[in-house]
């Protein structure tokens, strides 16, 4: 056993990110991580790698507890984002610096890195000038340079071209080969095809959201869902889909993927559902269902009277009011005034799922939420230029027109 977590706990700020998380990682395998943005994949990663400390319960890697007085692991390597180096300092003096600091390996093992990624060992240019592309091979190079025994990506393909994305999937290969733990997640189609091809048998189940909410409504393309269930259907795994934000009419339509021609086989369900009661319900196929007998899951407040009593009272009242072509009409309405409005390049999504993208020389978001409380709007920003609006479903073109005249003020 190379990595376990028992009862797992992380509360930050009050919010519980990590909430009891038990897992269990073992030698020579590959593991996919997939989750909206805010759900918590960074946050484990970290705790993983001793980078953050637990509220509660217990953390072992390579059998030693994770605490505050223990160092961070030397056979671990680490993609989280971005990595820090030395703006005026060329990749290859960038890893010797870092091989030195942590003494474990030297520019041999950086020259190698760096070869395996793709990038010039000799190459004299400083980190300052380098695309976000070759930022992050340098970053993965860092990562492998010590010979992990456990490797840990954090969409690791990000601002990779197909190239560095096959680069990555022959890297992540030959490390399993090599009989290193790897921990990754990524969410492009071109890396999904690449991982399928070099890891498909060991994988489970794809888990997303249709619609990416947290990270500023950013619908799959229908391609990418068509190869999330075409590949999970060959080898046999799940196609999982997350309709949490996405579900319930917000898009118009009863589930998000039925955007896409694709059937998943199981739906999460929560929020929407019972119009801000707590409830939560899991939808799956018939033969997957089937996996789940009475008391193989349990839950304190599951089934709870008065959360299903909740839940039919506002499904019964979207049907009779027929919300889901509210959804649809007033969303186009919203989108047409928004991408009207200065200051807004983009606008994106489906239904009354949508966001704004704002001029990056103009006013930030986080500025225009302030400025809208106290015009009394309440807005969500989920980046510095990105606004989302999540109107509730009964929201009229009235509520549209006062929605962009006290926007239109602020921008």
């Amino acid at each position: 056993m190379l990595v376990e977590l028992r009862d797992y706990t992380k509360i930050i700020q009050g919010v519980t990110v990590l909430d009891k998380l038990n897992l269990t990682l073992e030698s020579g395998k590959i593991y996919g991580v997939k989750g909206k943005n805010g759900s918590g994949k960074t946050m484990l990663f970290r705790a993983i790698s001793g980078l953050i400390h637990l509220t509660s319960g217990q953390v072992d890697v390579f059998g030693q507890r994770i605490g505050v007085d223990v160092d961070f692991p030397r056979s671990l390597g680490l993609v989280l984002e971005s990595a820090g180096f030395w703006d005026e300092s060329t990749g290859l003096r960038n890893l010797t610096m870092l091989a030195s600091i942590r003494g474990v390996a030297g520019e041999a093992e950086a020259r190698a890195a760096l070869a395996r990624v793709g990038l010039a060992p000799d190459d004299d240019r400083p980190f300052s000038a380098y695309s976000m592309g070759m930022r992050q091979r340098l970053t993965i190079a860092q990562a492998i340079m010590e010979a992990p025994e456990l490797l840990i990506l954090d969409e690791p393909t990000n601002a990779l071209d197909v190239d560095g994305i096959e680069t990555v999937a022959k890297i992540v290969r030959e490390e399993r080969e090599r009989g290193c733990t790897v921990l990754v997640a990524c969410h492009n189609e071109p890396a999904l095809e690449a991982l399928f091809e070099a890891q498909g048998d060991s994988i489970c189940a794809v888990m997303l959201e249709p619609i990416q909410g947290e990270s500023g409504v950013h619908p799959c393309s229908p391609e990418f869902m068509e190869a999330v269930r075409r590949l999970t259907a060959e080898r046999r795994a799940l196609m999982i889909c997350d309709e949490v934000q996405c579900g319930i009419y917000r898009t118009g339509k009863p589930f998000g993927f039925q955007n896409y021609d694709v059937v998943p086989d199981i739906v999460s369900i929560a929020k929407g559902v019972a119009s801000g009661f707590p409830c939560g319900m899991c939808a799956a196929r018939g033969e997957v269902a089937a996996a789940f007998k009475p008391g193989d899951h349990g839950s304190t407040f599951g089934g709870s009277n008065l959360a299903v009593a909740a839940a039919e009272a506002t499904l019964s009242e979207i049907q009779k009011e027929n919300l889901a072509a509210n959804a649809i009409e007033v969303g186009a309405y919203l989108r047409e005034q928004l991408s009207a409005l200065p200051q807004v390049t983009e606008v994106r999504g489906m239904g009354l799922m949508l966001a704004a993208d704002l001029a990056e020389d103009g006013k930030g978001a986080p500025d225009v939420v302030l400025d809208g409380l106290s015009a009394g709007l309440l807005l969500n920003a989920t980046g510095a230029h990105t606004l989302r609006f999540l109107p509730p479903l009964v929201c009229s073109r009235a509520d549209v027109d006062a929605l962009i005249e006290k926007l239109g003020g602020i921008l």
